[in-house]
């Protein structure tokens, strides 16, 4: 009996570790389901195939297209036999000069051959395009400057999007500590309040101390719903980021890396602004393939002007008969052969100005694509600076708050020492804790903003 309790108490307890497995993720298992579940990641993903059938359709205007038409006709009522008349009998209707006498034929003279119920139309028109004033190599360029913008982007986005998980992940950890740092804070608190709420029964506080006790008390439920909603916030993100909708805080197993934070505020300044502007990073390089779908839209839009004709190779080949080709017998003497090879010219001679206001709105999107670009990069260099100023005082706040945490922790020891001891009181003692996990909870919020910082950055490396 008592084998088979073990082998079932082993049974369930390999279950529960199988089960806490199936709910733990690292950070490169939920990177791997965002990736996966990502509805914005997906809609950029069809976004980019769409302009890579894009580019082939505009690659395709360069060779000849192709147009084939085929009907059968049917007409009742027609004469399919021949009509034929005899020529010697056609003859006989003359009088003929005494001693002349034409010579009989022996054949039939064919008047009208007939005409088959059915009858087949074929024709092929292919067109070659010739020149076209550069209109098709650029629109070529376009095409592919587009789909490269969004696939820069899409890699720009798994970036952001990868940058912005660990941000998340780490504010989870940085409030569920907050959170914890609280609940001991109010616990301290609750004691605080009933041993004020005592002296004031013995005489030897005011109400007013009373009412104050209970104030701070209440300011650190207010924090601590904060801190629950703020929290509640950033595991929602990681729901919908993740497509995990029952991920919580005890799910993730994540330990944050401070030396990279410390790593990144060594580096020089300038140093990383060069490298979030450097031309081979995603979301520069996305910005000059704009730039240049832009200035190629233009180019397109100069050689639409009317005027400007366009040249093509025709060529037409046509069929006619009443035999359906190479399936009926007979059919190649049952024919008519057609065969037109010409070139072709094409040119918009007025069109209501249409055409000259078509390339002034896309000089104009050229612009403002050039300014949008220059914005675009002033808001990364703004945005690094700031994020890297930002960095620093936050990891300068953190190693601040660490030795304020100690100093603190060495006047609760020596408080608890006198208390103990009989000399000291226990609300010295208590207001010390609070003192000590206040500055812990700083220190847990400096180092969230450090982490906040040091992600903004990484998203432009």
């Amino acid at each position: 009996m008592k084998r088979w309790i073990m082998l079932l108490s082993a049974t369930l307890i390999c279950a529960s570790f199988i089960a806490f497995a199936a709910d733990s993720y690292t950070l490169a298992d939920l990177e791997q389901s965002m990736f996966k579940n990502n509805n914005e990641l997906r809609k950029m993903e069809l976004e980019l195939q769409r302009s890579t059938l894009d580019v082939k359709d505009a690659k395709w205007q360069r060779w000849p297209t192709v147009k084939v038409q085929a009907s059968a006709s049917y007409i009742d009522n027609t004469l399919s036999n021949a009509v034929v008349l005899d020529p010697d009998a056609l003859l006989a209707l003359y009088d003929w000069p005494s001693g002349t006498s034409p010579t009989a034929s022996g054949g039939y003279l064919t008047i009208y051959e007939g005409l088959e119920p059915i009858q087949y139309q074929f024709t092929a028109e292919l067109t070659q395009p010739i020149f076209t004033w550069g209109k098709i190599n650029n629109a070529i360029k376009l095409a592919q400057a587009v789909s490269d913008a969004k696939s820069l982007q899409l890699v720009d986005q798994r970036k952001r999007l990868s940058t912005q998980l660990a941000m998340y992940v780490d504010a989870v950890i940085r409030l569920e500590a907050i959170k914890t740092l609280l609940e001991e804070q109010l616990y301290v608190a609750d004691r605080l309040v009933r041993l004020t709420e005592e002296a004031f029964m013995s005489g030897l506080v005011l109400k007013l101390d009373v009412q104050k006790a209970i104030v701070q008390r209440s300011q650190l439920d207010v924090a601590l719903a904060n801190t629950t909603y703020e929290l509640k916030k950033a595991l929602l993100s990681l729901q919908t980021m993740t497509g995990i909708s029952d991920l919580q805080t005890k799910h993730i197993t994540h330990t944050i890396d401070v030396k990279k934070f410390e790593k990144l505020a060594e580096k020089d300044e300038q140093d990383i602004l060069g490298h979030a502007l450097f031309i081979e990073q995603p979301s520069v390089a996305a910005l000059r393939q704009l730039e240049q779908a832009a200035a190629l839209n233009a180019d397109v839009s100069k050689a639409s002007l009317s005027w400007k004709p366009d040249f093509a190779l025709v060529a037409n080949i046509g069929y006619g008969g009443s035999r359906f080709p190479f399936i009926e017998t007979d059919w190649y003497r049952q024919n008519d052969y057609s065969l037109t090879i010409s070139i072709g010219l094409q040119s918009m001679v007025w069109d209501g100005g249409s055409s000259l206001r078509a390339l002034r709105r896309a000089i104009s999107t050229q612009e403002s694509a050039d300014t949008e670009s220059k914005a675009a990069l002033d808001t990364i260099r703004q945005t690094v600076a700031e994020k890297f100023a930002a960095l620093k005082l936050a990891l300068a706040t953190a190693e601040w708050q660490t030795a304020q945490i100690d100093m603190l922790n060495e006047a609760l020891k020596i408080k608890q020492t006198v208390f103990v001891a009989g000399y000291g009181e226990e609300s010295e003692v208590l207001a010390a804790q609070m003192e000590v996990l206040a500055a812990s909870i700083a220190y847990e919020q400096a180092m969230m903003d450090a982490s906040i910082s040091y992600h903004t950055i990484m998203t432009f490396f």
